[in-house]
């Protein structure tokens, strides 16, 4: 759909003869015949409280803990879809006539903890008293990796494993952990 808002609305899709146009393949067509993708996202996310009252009503301990974990994995493949561009002029293609399949997975996982304790006391019903004070720590690690391939054999078997073209292969991966220590008076 990304030239779904780069296509004129008056654009007319097929040539008089039954082809596509450059407009109506690289729009169209390419939703049509020019391959596919399919992807499967897993995500699991969590969170769990405990509370302790050391001295009811007047200091607790409490903490959570939250976990994510998300894992994804596509496929996709394109192929070239014919077009003129007038009439009696030369067959052209989408893509520059360039079969491609791809392969791609990455995996997030997030970790948040929290401990923190709260003391609160009112002395003689007018004087208050409060602490908080805690401990947070977060990890974040994210990792990508994509292959690519052009020139598939068959478009029957669109993977990479059975292409003979130019491969590209990419990773990205990201990895941080922050920890603090907070506190209140008043």
């Amino acid at each position: 759909f990304h030239n779904a808002n780069r296509t004129p609305s008056l654009s007319v899709p097929y040539n008089p003869d039954g082809t596509w146009t450059s407009d109506g393949a690289n729009l169209l067509g390419t939703q049509q015949n020019g391959g596919r993708s399919a992807d499967t996202w897993s995500e699991f996310m969590t969170t769990l409280n405990a509370e302790i009252g050391l001295i009811k009503d007047v200091w607790s301990l409490k903490g959570d803990a939250t976990y994510r974990r998300g894992n994804d994995v596509g496929k996709s493949y394109t192929l070239p879809v014919p077009y003129r561009t007038g009439p009696d002029q030369p067959m052209q293609y989408t893509n520059g006539n360039q079969t491609t399949a791809q392969n791609s997975t990455y995996e997030v996982k997030y970790n948040v903890y929290n401990l923190y304790t709260d003391f609160h006391k009112t002395f003689n019903k007018k004087h208050a008293l409060g602490a908080l004070a805690g401990f947070n720590q977060e990890y974040h690690y994210f990792n990508y990796f994509n292959v690519q391939r052009q020139g598939l054999i068959s478009p029957l078997y669109p993977t990479p494993q059975l292409a003979t073209g130019n491969i590209t292969e990419k990773q990205q991966i990201e990895d941080w952990a922050v920890r603090g220590l907070f506190y209140r008076l008043n």
